[in-house]
């Protein structure tokens, strides 16, 4: 508090369109923001960039982080407006540079935008997030995109195989797809790996086997999961034939 205060003392005092005052605006909008108040620092980081007198490399860097303040408030579309800006500035952006334009495109439906920079991420960093992935999948699914959004969560389940999420989605996805025959294998790898704890999964599982015309499959199954205390013996009265619970969720 006491450095806001002597900063804006300070603003007073030096001359106006300076690059004294485009640094202290800066600073000043650096220290409203460590008091957590994101709106004041958004508006003096501004007001530091319409001087024009900041060097390039300080340019993009406080232009990322009026951007990140706009996303912090929720305020997506005045995130967007500035970040395609500042992003367009970039020589060689960097992977995290990308996700985050990923990330708020997603956040304003434009999932189609979002999809190559989610892409270009993830091609760039050495060992990409899962949430990148996460959020490559989710674009793909929300456009109707189903075989593209199970070839990356089939991605995922090879490099985060003991992740249970990751298999009923790609399940899910599968039924989405009618392809029940791609399902019951997902899901039956995932048991086989002592994934699968959920009840909605396990029966998912026994009725597409159910489904498929293999019953003594299905009944191996279920004594597995019964003997494993995974499914309760009183559940087994509820498996019947019928269309599994999609978990196509992303």
């Amino acid at each position: 508090n006491t450095a806001i205060e002597k900063l804006k003392v300070l603003l007073t005092e030096v001359e106006e369109g300076s690059l004294d005052e485009a640094l202290t605006l800066q600073t000043l909008g650096y220290a409203v923001m460590s008091n957590e108040n994101f709106a004041g620092a958004i508006r003096y980081l501004k007001r530091s960039l319409d001087t024009e007198k900041l060097p390039q490399n300080v340019v993009y860097n406080v232009g990322y982080m009026v951007a990140q303040l706009h996303a912090a408030l929720g305020e997506f579309e005045d995130a967007l407006t500035f970040a395609e800006t500042w992003f367009m500035q970039l020589e060689q952006p960097k992977a995290d540079q990308y996700i985050f334009m990923a990330n708020i495109h997603a956040q304003v439906k434009n999932h189609a935008q979002s999809i190559p920079y989610a892409e270009e991420a993830i091609s760039l960093a050495e060992k990409p997030k899962a949430t990148w992935f996460q959020l490559l999948a989710a674009n793909f699914f929300e456009l109707d995109r189903f075989g593209e959004a199970a070839l990356i969560l089939i991605n995922m389940t090879s490099l985060w195989p003991d992740n249970t999420a990751y298999w009923e989605q790609l399940a899910g996805v599968y039924m989405v797809m009618e392809k029940p025959q791609k399902a019951l294998a997902t899901l039956k790898i995932a048991f086989d790996l002592d994934l699968l704890e959920k009840e909605s999964s396990l029966k998912s599982l026994v009725q597409l086997a159910l489904m498929q015309g293999i019953p003594e499959h299905a009944a191996r199954l279920l004594e597995d999961a019964i003997a494993a205390e995974l499914l309760p013996l009183e559940e087994l009265s509820l498996i019947h034939i019928s269309e599994p619970t999609r978990q196509a969720e992303i």
